[in-house]
């Protein structure tokens, strides 16, 4: 009974003045009452807290089926307070992204915890990939565990919903629940403030700004542009452009991790969602379709979904016009092409082979060049051969650059000295719009009657002649003695150490200096190294034309990196132009420079005899142009 008298209300002063006048002045029946009052409280109230703390995992994917190069998010829910968190085996798949996040609840003297981390993924190969359970620990003991779940992913393209799955407007699929759990709520709509500026985040496509002619390689991308303060968590593609009416070659990369880029006075984060080169099958007008993706968009403890979809572009494709048009003009050669060719030897014995190499490089719709013709002298038989694996072409800016290779083996069938003609190519030039004509020098062949072409060894007894030691008596004079140490080496032994120290200090301050102001002296270097390389360019009157517009366009890349900080490889030129002048550069120097670098990008892969003989004044234009963007204050 004793114990049931300390622990009523008037005991321990609850029942008013009187209470707490029994307590104070009586500490040892006071501190057992207490004690007894402390225990019956804790044992009454911890174990609803912890009773409360029912242990439950549920992984949820957003969807069951994706193809290949699209993404997943995947949730895992754990409810419960755990000490350890094991699993899910990702072997199957990329992990792209991951945030955590912890909420806890009291209702009721019942505390509530629950964590989530959320995933996104991107599939290693196609097939019945699997994320493997989850399990969570308590006390060493496993207290609850997922089951496996199993994603259906299918080659590029759309995906097939599997059979049985209820299926949404727009072909999504309800992901999976545990049982009793809540159907999650759908993505909230855009807030006012991005449904009001588009500008915020937006999807556009991209297409060149000049006129565009039907079979012609057209570059384009799909951009997804993010304001500098939109937290931007992932991005997933939903459905990728139709591009109905093109023949269309997309350029397969890793997924884009954005680039700063300045549009319109404002920062964003520039995502290229897709990009490759689109060839108009019919002229007239051609609509670039809308894309649409998922922007995920928050931090590590909220996440919010926006969906946005670019707008159509329409495009007008023109078909090269008939007046000037050569009698020898294939349909479809639209460009700028340079056509070449060389022989592996000029002498073969007769009945022997030569191989002949005709390549056409440059940029625009290279697949519409045919075999070249051969014209030769009688008695020279020609025969073509297969040459597909010697193409070279990749798809960039310019659309599709890069050459295509032909060969032919000659063989005389008599001796005597063979011409081969010269091998033409019309083409419509998409830039200047006229006609233009690339032709190759007349190459011979000499065929004789023994031995075959080529350098051969002079005969006769080789004069010069090296005569081999066989031996030598290398060691010393009898009777020699060393007599003691030179006084100097001595002397250069104490002062070594002091050298030493003090070429080290040097060399550490000297370091130090380099690494404080590294900036600084680059950007001070940057027109000095950029003269140097175009003085190189200068001097090399024969250098070869692809190798001297490669050169000049990367002494000025490396004059932009250096100088104004930023990596022009990957950039439009209209991206150039929109950095240099968010960086205060002077508008017409640097449309002027970015002209000069188009003008590079054409000499390269399509040099012209009139650009060839405008070297020495492409030279001092970018001298010009680097000497008045060195002139902006940093």
């Amino acid at each position: 009974m004793t114990g049931s008298k300390a622990c009523s209300p008037t005991t321990l002063g609850w029942g008013g003045s009187a209470g707490w006048r029994g307590i104070l002045p009586a500490p040892t029946r006071v501190g057992t009452g207490t004690l007894q009052c402390l225990a019956a409280f804790l044992i009454l109230w911890v174990p609803l807290s912890v009773i409360a703390q029912t242990h439950a995992v549920h992984v949820i994917p957003d969807r069951k089926s994706i193809s290949m190069g699209q993404q997943l998010s995947v949730r895992v829910v754990i409810e419960g307070r755990v000490d350890a968190v094991k699993g899910p085996d990702l072997s199957d798949f990329h992990v792209l992204g991951k945030s955590t996040g912890t909420s806890i609840s009291i209702v009721n003297n019942q505390v509530n915890q629950k964590q989530t981390i959320d995933l996104t993924l991107s599939p290693r190969r196609p097939g019945d990939l699997t994320i493997g359970k989850v399990r969570v620990m308590v006390a060493g003991d496993v207290a609850a565990s997922s089951g496996p779940v199993r994603i259906q992913v299918g080659g590029q393209g759309a995906t097939k919903a599997p059979p049985g799955a209820p299926a949404r407007k727009g072909g999504a699929q309800t992901p999976s629940r545990a049982p009793g759990q809540a159907v999650p709520s759908p993505s909230p709509a855009p807030p006012a403030a991005v449904q009001a500026d588009r500008r915020k985040a937006f999807l556009q496509a991209r297409a060149p700004d000049r006129p565009l002619y039907a079979g012609e390689p057209v570059y384009v991308e799909y951009v997804l542009y993010a304001g500098a303060d939109v937290p931007v968590q992932g991005i997933r593609v939903e459905t990728p452009p139709e591009l109905k009416g093109f023949v269309v070659e997309q350029l397969a990369g890793s997924p884009d991790r954005g680039r700063q880029v300045r549009l319109q006075g404002s920062r964003y984060e520039a995502h290229v969602q897709w990009r490759g080169a689109v060839a108009a099958l019919e002229s007239g007008e051609a609509i670039l379709d809308p894309m649409t993706v998922t922007l995920f968009v928050g931090d590590f403890f909220s996440q919010r979904r926006y969906r946005l979809s670019s707008e159509p572009v329409r495009l007008d494709f023109k078909v090269p016009p008939a007046r000037g048009r050569p009698a020898d003009y294939v349909k479809g050669t639209v460009g700028r092409f340079v056509v070449s060719s060389g022989l592996d030897k000029d002498r073969v014995q007769v009945g022997d082979s030569a191989i002949l190499t005709v390549e056409v490089a440059g940029t625009g719709n290279l697949r519409a060049v045919k075999d070249p013709a051969i014209r030769a002298m009688e008695g020279l038989r020609v025969s073509s051969v297969p040459t597909a694996d010697l193409d070279e072409l990749v798809i960039d800016q310019g659309g599709i650059s890069g050459k295509r290779t032909f060969q032919y083996l000659l063989t005389p069938e008599r001796e005597g000295t063979f011409e081969i003609g010269r091998v033409s190519l019309p083409f419509f030039n998409s830039l200047s719009g006229r006609y233009e004509r690339t032709r190759t020098p007349v190459i011979r062949l000499t065929a004789v009657g023994g031995g075959t072409g080529g350098p051969t060894r002079p005969k006769g007894p080789n004069h010069d002649v090296v005569r081999i030691i066989s031996q030598s008596d290398l060691s010393p004079h009898a009777g020699s003695r060393v007599t003691g140490i030179d006084p100097l080496v001595i002397m250069a032994g104490m002062l070594l150490p002091l050298v030493f120290f003090l070429g080290a200090e040097i060399w550490s301050r000297r370091r130090d200096y380099l690494s404080r102001n590294q900036g600084s002296l680059a950007r001070r270097a940057a027109l000095r190294k950029a003269e140097k390389q175009l003085s190189r360019l200068s001097a090399s009157k024969g250098e070869d034309p692809a190798s001297f517009w490669a050169g000049l366009d990367a002494a000025v890349r490396g004059f932009l990196a250096a100088r104004f900080g930023f990596s022009a490889i990957g950039l439009t030129h209209e991206e150039i132009l929109e950095t240099l002048r968010g960086r205060g550069a002077p508008s017409e120097v640097a449309r002027d420079l970015v002209a000069e670098m188009e003008a590079c990008a054409f000499g390269r892969f399509a040099p012209s005899a009139a650009m060839e003989r405008d070297r020495e004044g492409a030279l001092q234009r970018i001298r010009e142009c680097l000497k008045g963007l060195d002139k902006v204050e940093d």
